[in-house]
């Protein structure tokens, strides 16, 4: 996708320069900036949306997970209450060591529940939150190119002959990037599964470790990696499902 972009970017900024040069009265050019302002319509359209998409879905964990704390706080409440009327009644009795154990040990199980849930909540915006980050990469890579291209094309110490022969040169370039982009599938939708992108994020991190130690990591490496933490978490999430679902029954 980064390919395809860049390659875009400069196809469209050497078509606009040469279509000005070379086309009766800069028609050509004229159409090729028309189609840069629309481009850049959509992309500022595109930033606003995933704006506003990362936004709903922040505000949709930070109250599933405000209410699910709640609910742990007004269980707690209740059970204080409740021991601080049995000790108004002189109903109470003393709780023997397993009883405080057993308390203990289910308020750390409730906090990691708590926990679980909260990072769980978070992973799904992730997808929100990258389409976002892609947006704006893509308008910062187009101005970075367009100041780029135009300081190659507007350099008064050379011929407009070399600028045009420049622009074809970049053209060009911009056709392969675009080229090769496109055959690694950069031109298809960017993946939201939330899954991958956690794999891919938690591989990423071991294998930089691992080449800042002098280890080799390959590709197939990498992708085999990756099978085994989506495994991996597939597994977790599905004893979690069932930890979730044998609470209720305690």
């Amino acid at each position: 996708t980064f390919l395809v972009t860049i390659g875009t970017a400069l196809q469209l900024e050497a078509d606009e320069f040469l279509g000005f040069q070379k086309s009766f009265m800069g028609v050509d050019g004229h159409m090729t900036r028309m189609k840069k302002r629309a481009n850049s319509v959509q992309s500022n359209f595109k930033i606003v949306s995933s704006g506003l998409k990362a936004a709903s879905a922040g505000r949709k964990v930070y109250k599933e997970v405000e209410s699910a704390q709640q609910k742990v706080v007004q269980a707690r409440e209740q059970e204080t209450l409740k021991a601080a009327s049995a000790a108004v009644e002189g109903t109470a009795t003393e709780k023997t060591a397993e009883e405080i154990s057993k308390e203990e040990k289910e308020k750390e199980e409730t906090d990691a529940a708590q926990a679980a849930l909260a990072a769980a909540k978070i992973e799904e915006s992730i997808p929100a939150i990258l389409e976002l980050a892609w947006a704006v990469n893509v308008r910062d890579i187009s101005r970075t190119l367009r100041k780029v291209c135009k300081k190659l094309f507007s350099d008064a110490s050379v011929s407009v002959e070399e600028r045009q022969k420049r622009a074809v040169a970049v053209r060009i370039m911009g056709k392969e990037f675009f080229n090769v982009g496109k055959e690694a599938g950069g031109t298809m939708p960017i993946k939201t599964d939330t899954g991958d992108i956690k794999a891919r994020a938690e591989v990423a991190v071991m294998t930089t470790m691992a080449k800042a130690q002098g280890q080799e990591v390959s590709e197939e490496d990498t992708e085999d990696l990756i099978r085994q933490a989506k495994t991996q978490a597939a597994a977790e999430a599905e004893l979690n499902k069932e930890k979730e679902q044998e609470t209720p029954q305690k």
